[in-house]
């Protein structure tokens, strides 16, 4: 699966046109919050990747319940980020946080529930942030 996405922003901090597709056919706003300078317009950046993580386990269950054709009449993914001091080494520093809550509508059973959630923690995304991926940035 390949993907794309572009940022551009002007003079009005921290006001940022985010488009996604190559065809940049998708458009939304992102900005900071009051606090940081920003006017509060959009979700930060955090937020739309925990919406992206969020997003991507609600529908890798729902593609696996369908496969296995369980009825499963909603599915809610809620995730929380923060940061959080971790102890040991020399000194203590701050380590980003997800907290994922899964909640799956339906006439499921138990059995079928942790498959979900097993399945869901495979999701692109969490792999994607599990696993190595390679950052390279050059100026245009």
């Amino acid at each position: 699966m390949n993907a794309s996405a572009s940022a551009t922003l002007g003079t009005q901090h921290y006001h940022t046109t985010c488009t996604i597709g190559p065809d940049g056919r998708h458009e939304f706003v992102c900005d900071a919050p009051i606090d940081l300078g920003g006017q509060d317009l959009g979700p930060t950046p955090v937020e739309i990747f925990c919406a992206s993580v969020a997003a991507c386990k609600a529908m890798t269950a729902r593609m696996y319940a369908d496969r296995k054709e369980w009825v499963v009449e909603g599915i809610s993914c809620r995730v929380a980020h923060d940061l959080r001091v971790q102890e040991g080494g020399p000194k203590p520093t701050k380590v980003a946080h997800l907290d994922i809550e899964l909640s799956f509508l339906g006439d499921l059973t138990d059995e079928q529930r942790a498959r979900l959630k097993e399945i869901a923690e495979r999701c692109p995304v969490q792999r994607m942030i599990e696993g190595d991926c390679i950052i390279t940035t050059t100026l245009a």
